[in-house]
């Protein structure tokens, strides 16, 4: 689940102190299935890309974590991490 703290950041515009990283095992392109819904809802564009089926978290991400709660795979394939130092 996004952090009340991620979403006020990104909707005050702040950095926020986390980023988004995929899980590509928990990704429904590592099944059968094809999902691209990270990237359709990322309010940033280029954050989010394919790359070949899977996406890939680029430098542009702010950590909004928009994405997260959006993701339809039965184990979320998104989350939020601490941004490294």
């Amino acid at each position: 689940m996004t952090s009340r703290r991620a979403l006020l950041a990104w909707w005050a515009d702040e950095d926020p102190p986390a980023r988004v990283t995929l899980d590509r095992s928990a990704c429904l392109n590592s099944f059968a299935d094809f999902c691209a819904t990270c990237v359709e809802r990322c309010p940033v564009e280029g954050a989010i890309l394919l790359v070949g089926r899977h996406p890939v978290v680029q430098e542009a991400c702010t950590g909004c974590g928009v994405c997260i709660p959006l993701c339809p795979a039965p184990k979320r394939a998104l989350s939020l991490s601490p941004d490294p130092p």
